[in-house]
């Protein structure tokens, strides 16, 4: 969430150290809007801004034409802050949900106990390896399965198991690195 007149950039709480993998706010792009605001500062420059960690957005009121009072709460500090922005633009992440569209397809998917897709090897997520996923198997795939960077593959490994045949080469012997 990013507004300005007392600009505010909040992340959810990381809880993988490999959290660089994704293609949103990184390391390398906090570690330059910190720097940036650093040069401003040493050149007197002023610049209403705070990077806010740990924080939810609870609430947005407009407070006339083009204001609003935002309601937060911080997590590490458990209690409610306030601010007011001029525009507020809201960057959610990646959120799993069953599209409504699918509904009629809902009983051939397979699932967890904890009502998760049951992602099969090939992303596909039925018996007959009809119905595919992509970015919704993180809990069975590991924590790669929302890197964009993958798309390639995935495609590639779902559609040579719709045509049933290798159409596209997909390397199963990548790594160097032995484990036994």
């Amino acid at each position: 969430m990013i507004s300005f007149t007392g600009l505010m950039l909040t992340r959810k709480r990381q809880c993988l150290t490999s959290s660089s993998l994704y293609k949103g706010i990184n390391q390398e792009l906090i570690d330059a809007i910190y720097d940036r605001l650093y040069q401003l500062s040493a050149e007197s420059i002023p610049c209403p801004l705070t990077i806010q960690t740990h924080t939810e957005l609870k609430g947005i009121k407009k407070n006339g034409y083009k204001r609003y009072d935002l309601q937060f709460y911080h997590h590490a500090l458990r209690k409610g802050l306030q601010a007011a922005a001029d525009f507020v633009i809201l960057a959610t992440g990646y959120r799993y949900d069953f599209p409504d569209f699918l509904g009629p397809l809902k009983s051939r998917i397979e699932w967890d106990a904890g009502g998760r897709y049951l992602v099969n090897r090939n992303y596909s997520v039925d018996d007959n390896n009809r119905i595919f996923v992509q970015n919704a198997e993180m809990h069975t795939h590991g924590f790669n399965a929302p890197d964009l960077g993958l798309g390639a593959y995935r495609n590639a490994v779902i559609i040579n198991s719709i045509l049933n045949r290798d159409y596209y080469p997909v390397h199963n012997h990548t790594c160097f690195q032995t484990f036994a």
